[in-house]
């Protein structure tokens, strides 16, 4: 099959390919704006079990669905190797979201080749998970060089991405990196070189996003695009109670403060902080350090099973509501105004404090902990605080959920929230996670 045979799709713009091990075949699709007909679900659900032309019919039936975000729930290989006419033949595809999910954290599936004849859409934004690469496929991916944003998550395996696309995508300027056990000395150190040979390659990043990674690459994201970065979500969401039971955050007032001296123009902040019992002022005043501040995000997770169920100990105890999460708001806003008025005429102007969100759960969870850190024994939600539009000293509050879904297919679920509730735009949601 070629991609002459198959055609060309100018519809649509994103598509999502998670591969389920051991999961029966099944393929979804949900519209930012509409939902797509039942009957699509089964006849392409048909078509894969009856071994079909599944790339001509899954061309059709993308036809047919429109301008929706496409999810393909397989777990074969030989389905990957069937979905590479069928992006070939999107004409419009600049997003594409890749997942692999396994058995255990740590295993990788190779990419599908790209021949000398094989073009794909100049895609804009690219994430995979769970996926490595050949080395004789290196060059085969050099036809990515508009990649805008970037997101790697997987084994040690996934550095070989990493050192693929160094250099190749000069303009990029939004990376998400979550290697599991990046924190460990085996793989620390390749992980530091090879990000930091990565980052000189890169032009201008403006967001920058790492999970359970160390804090030492900090001192190469800062020294490399301290100057332009304007977004920084620094997160552990492999958190272990029995060794980090006291750890409330990942940063002290010190080094927050630090940061925010090397960062002037950090617009949006994301960080752990694991509420028990106070606010930890300490924290929250560290982050008004930053400048150009405008949106901070905390995220208080806790490991599965502790969240108060069965008598254990929560780390997030009953009093964090919307009330305390209003107060945590006022205070970031207060202490922002009192360091601008210390600061006097800076350089660059304080940019004054427009949003917090408290994000309670695990809303970034490695995908083979996914429906054990969704479940019913796991509420995740959040509280968005926002200056409220009709009053400027009033605070508005409101307390948003995840929506779990069978399958995780997007990485954008607190965006997808914040979107929900009117609190981020449509577009940006489009334009994938490394939208600002």
């Amino acid at each position: 099959m070629t991609n002459k045979s198959l055609g060309s799709i100018p519809q649509l713009p994103t598509l999502v390919w998670d591969c389920i091990l051991d999961c029966a075949l099944n393929l979804t699709c949900r519209g930012f704006r509409r939902l797509v007909l039942p009957i699509l679900f089964e006849t392409l659900h048909i078509h894969f079990r009856q071994k079909r032309d599944t790339g001509r019919q899954m061309l059709q039936d993308i036809r047919e669905a429109g301008d929706e975000l496409f999810c393909v729930a397989s777990s074969l290989r030989e389905d990957l190797d069937r979905l590479k006419p069928v992006l070939l033949a999107l004409q419009c595809l600049d997003r594409l979201d890749m997942k692999y999910i396994t058995r255990s954290q740590g295993d990788a599936m190779p990419l599908f080749s790209l021949g000398s004849g094989d073009k794909m859409n100049p895609l804009r934004t690219l994430c995979l998970t769970n996926f490595t690469v050949d080395s004789n496929q290196v060059n085969e991916w050099e036809q990515c060089s508009h990649i805008r944003h970037l997101g790697l998550d997987g084994g040690a395996e996934s550095l070989r991405l990493l050192a693929l696309f160094t250099g190749r995508t000069p303009n990029m300027t939004s990376l998400a990196l979550r290697i599991c056990g990046g924190t460990s000395p085996d793989i620390s150190h390749g992980l530091y070189s090879r990000l930091d040979e990565f980052l000189q390659s890169v032009k201008t990043l403006v967001a920058f996003t790492a999970y359970d990674l160390s804090k030492d690459i900090l001192p190469l994201l800062v020294s490399r695009h301290g100057s332009h970065l304007r977004r920084l979500r620094f997160r552990q969401t492999n958190f272990d109670m029995s060794r980090q039971e006291q750890i409330r955050c990942l940063f002290t007032f010190e080094e927050l403060q630090s940061l925010a001296s090397a960062l002037p123009q950090l617009e949006r902040l994301g960080i752990d902080l694991r509420f028990k019992g106070h606010l930890s002022y300490d924290i929250l005043s560290g982050a008004a350090c930053f400048p150009s501040l405008k949106h901070l995000e905390l995220n208080a997770n806790f490991p599965y099973g502790e969240c108060g169920i069965n008598g254990r100990t929560s780390l997030v105890e009953p009093w964090l509501n919307a009330a305390v999460a209003e107060d945590a708001f006022r205070y970031v806003a207060g202490e922002k105004l009192c360091y601008e008025r210390m600061a006097g005429l800076p350089a660059i102007p304080w940019s004054p404090f427009k949003a917090l969100d408290i994000k309670v759960g695990e809303w970034e969870p490695f995908l083979e902990d996914y429906r054990m850190s969704t479940s019913a024994s796991n509420p995740i939600f959040m509280y968005a605080c926002r200056w409220a539009s009709c009053r400027p000293a009033k605070v508005d509050t409101v307390q948003l959920r995840f929506l779990a879904q069978q399958y995780p297919i997007e990485n954008d679920q607190y965006e997808q929230a914040l979107a929900r509730a009117g609190l981020w735009s449509r577009s940006k949601l489009l334009s994938g996670p490394g939208a600002l």
